[in-house]
């Protein structure tokens, strides 16, 4: 049997782990619609059948947009064009002709026979249920399918389900993920109802829920196709505030051609207010039931004749509860609601126009929220949508890879112009206009600058090393800014244009440490100079981390610095944490590992990754190691990217205890190592003693889910 009912797919390794958390939600009385689950061995059978996987090696993809969809539609007419093997097709025709009947009548089976003959064909969805992790969520990288009927076409939907797990944009993002070869079961479900849908996440900012709804199927909240309506609540679902938003689509099935088609909401519904304070209610205490053990998740509903239905339920895993600030402060191009943490600068591209990808740090600016176009856009450093919601797909996505994004800007597409020059600061909910300077700060930085001050410190409670198990956390910072800065634990200085919001951070006062980091080796005299220049003027812990490719090097250039200096190493490439041991043990005071730069020239990516890959924490480890030994502080620099919880857990389980960050990402890392170690074992990990390096630990060499190798996108 290739097939089983919803509420008997518990087994999340043969069907998925969608279908088997809604096989738990079913029998535990959750009213899920009915339905059942194609198993993930019919897709292998499928594959072998038709020796699939020998051809998917033969279509080689182009890392664009245009690449990806050419290479996206020559997967689907294979999939299309392959045959059912008839041992799966009848399993799932007998599957799908059993839906409408109760168990109690198949017992009588001349009359199940009659009620089969004589009954309309079932509207059903049919939806992708990976094998994988629940932190893992393939969120809007997968088709799924609504309005689907008839025999013919549920066999083709499935099929093409199957598809898009070969797509590149999946490939790509199991690349982001390290997920090696995956399978898929398939949901085949009654369609539910749905006048108003939407999704809630539990434990938001605390013992409250927030709530999003739109008109019509759920699909338009989740896939980012309009900006839902918000509803924050109480933890007995009372409304504490709202924000109704204008609603411009829903989707909508045509009776006589059978397609599901995108329809404008009509003019009296487009600004109201989709739930009514009862219907909030009812959805709550319908989630509420799905989650009665508490914590975090997210919950797709959907109403119809006033009957609640879930969809779907899952870890909802990152925090998105920071609030906005949209003050006048530097020059504000465009507002939105806050997706994911982190600010990026970089050019505003249009990835409609395939001309406008063309390099890394970009700002990508787009009418609906869109999954894919991260995953098929290199060089993407944030993204900005006129529509969509914190809890769409996109939403899920961003936060899971790392990427700064701002949603339901209405206008961003119109206001922002290609090849502008912007920062987006999304927990803040702006974009600001970017002017880069060769150096100097000038009054509008530095007033822009005091404003991020202003905004993260009252968030930030200082006195890391205490507070905070020990952690020490240094900002970065001008050079040109440093006399004016001031934070709780250091500041790590570079020589780089000034930029508005990035570089003044916090003072550091007299009595913490400053580190100054040359980019280069004509830069060590300036730095010998300007820590000179400190000293006299009262500081006491100064540092430079002297530029090195290898060992010598590290001793040559200690001649340059004035007495009283410490002198520091800055770590970017593979060879140089390899060679480490070597010039840590003449003396050097400090290593200063950049992550980001380590992991691109370790992986070989043209772009930071979202989570840090086993293989660089082994490098990191070796350099920890030899600083152990020698005595020398090991400080990893953090970009964006990297400021989740998953990654924190690593490097603290790694022995890092000083970290350095951006000065907005202050409060977020804080928080985050705060978690870390309030997590109990088993739930982020097994607790910080455990190692994160030794042999159970080394990279995985596992293969993607077709024959090429993702990361050999040309």
């Amino acid at each position: 049997m290739f097939t089983k009912r919803l509420g008997e797919a518990s087994d999340g390794e043969e069907f998925g782990f969608k279908a088997a958390a809604i096989s738990g939600m079913k029998n535990a009385g959750i009213h899920i619609p009915d339905g059942f689950v194609v198993s993930s061995s019919a897709l292998e059978s499928f594959l072998n059948s038709n020796n699939l996987r020998s051809k998917l090696n033969e279509i080689r993809v182009e890392r664009s947009p245009s690449g990806f969809r050419q290479a996206e539609y020559r997967i689907r007419q294979l999939f299309a064009d392959s045959p059912m093997p008839s041992d799966i097709r009848n399993d799932v025709l007998e599957a799908y002709n059993e839906m409408a009947v109760s168990n109690e009548l198949k017992s009588a089976e001349a009359a199940f026979s009659l009620i089969k003959a004589g009954r309309e064909q079932q509207l059903v969805a049919v939806r992708p249920s990976v094998v994988r992790q629940p932190e893992n969520s393939f969120a809007g990288v997968l088709d799924s399918f609504i309005n689907v009927i008839g025999e013919e076409d549920i066999i083709r939907h499935i099929k093409l389900c199957w598809a898009s797990l070969f797509y590149p944009y999946a490939a790509a993002y199991m690349e982001r993920r390290s997920i090696p070869d995956t399978g898929m079961g398939v949901i085949v479900q009654k369609m539910a109802e749905s006048e108003k849908s939407g999704t809630l996440m539990t434990e938001f900012g605390g013992n409250k829920m927030l709530m999003e709804a739109s008109w019509g199927n759920g699909k338009t909240v989740c896939s980012g196709m309009v900006t839902p309506d918000e509803y924050l609540l109480d933890s007995e679902g009372a409304l504490i505030e709202k924000n109704i938003s204008k609603k411009l689509w829903k989707l909508f099935r045509n009776e006589m051609t059978g397609v599901t088609e995108r329809v404008h909401v009509p003019g009296s519904h487009m600004d109201a207010q989709v739930l009514t304070d009862a219907e909030m209610k009812k959805v709550c205490d319908a989630c509420m039931a799905v989650n009665p053990a508490g914590g975090q998740m997210l919950i797709d509903w959907c109403i119809g004749r006033g009957r609640v239905s879930i969809l779907d339920a899952k870890p909802a895993g990152y925090e998105i509860t920071q609030e906005m600030d949209t003050q006048a402060a530097g020059n504000i191009l465009v507002t939105g609601r806050f997706v994911s943490k982190g600010t990026a600068s970089g050019d505003v591209i249009m990835p409609d126009n395939p001309s406008s990808v063309s390099s890394d740090g970009m700002i990508a600016v787009i009418k609906d929220s869109s999954v894919r176009l991260m995953l098929s856009v290199p060089g993407i450093s944030g993204i900005v949508a006129d529509e969509g919601g914190r809890l769409s797909n996109m939403g899920i996505m961003a936060r899971e890879l790392g990427i700064p994004a701002l949603t339901a800007t209405q206008n961003a597409t119109n206001v922002l112009k290609e090849g502008e020059r912007v920062r987006l600061i999304a927990q803040h909910g702006k974009v600001v206009a970017e002017s880069m300077q060769d150096a100097g700060v000038s009054e509008q930085q530095n007033a822009f600058s005091q404003q991020i001050f202003n905004d993260t410190l009252p968030h930030a409670p200082s006195g890391a090393s205490s507070g905070y198990h020990g952690a020490k956390i240094y900002v970065k910072a001008a050079m040109e800014a440093i006399e004016s800065a001031d934070n709780p634990d250091g500041v790590i200085a570079y020589y780089v244009p000034a930029q508005p919001g990035a570089l003044l951070a916090q003072k550091t006062g007299t009595q913490h440490p400053v580190w100054i980091s040359p980019v280069n080796q004509e830069e060590i005299s300036r730095a010998s100079e300007d820590a000179k220049r400190m000293l006299e003027n009262g500081r006491q812990d100064i540092g430079v981390f002297v530029p090195v490719i290898k060992g010598d090097e590290a001793e040559k250039n200690r001649y340059y610095l004035p007495a009283g200096v410490k002198t520091g190493v800055s770590i970017k490439t593979p060879a140089m944490a390899l060679l480490s041991a070597d010039f840590i043990s003449e003396g050097i005071s400090a290593v200063n590992i950049e992550l980001a730069s380590l992991t691109q020239l370790t992986m070989g990516l043209g772009r930071p990754e979202a989570n840090i890959h086993d293989s660089v924490l082994e490098l990191i480890g070796k350099v920890h190691n030899a600083c152990m030994t020698s005595g020398a502080e090991c400080i990893v620099s953090i970009s964006n990217e990297y400021t989740n919880d998953w990654n924190l857990e690593k490097l603290l389980k790694a022995g890092i205890k000083s970290f350095c960050v951006e000065p907005e990402m202050l409060h977020d890392v804080k928080g985050s190592i705060e978690r870390v170690y309030s997590t109990p074992p088993g739930n982020t990990g097994n607790g910080m003693e455990e190692p994160a390096f030794g042999s159970e630990n080394q990279a995985s060499e596992g293969v993607s889910p077709f024959d090429f190798s993702p990361s050999s996108f040309s």
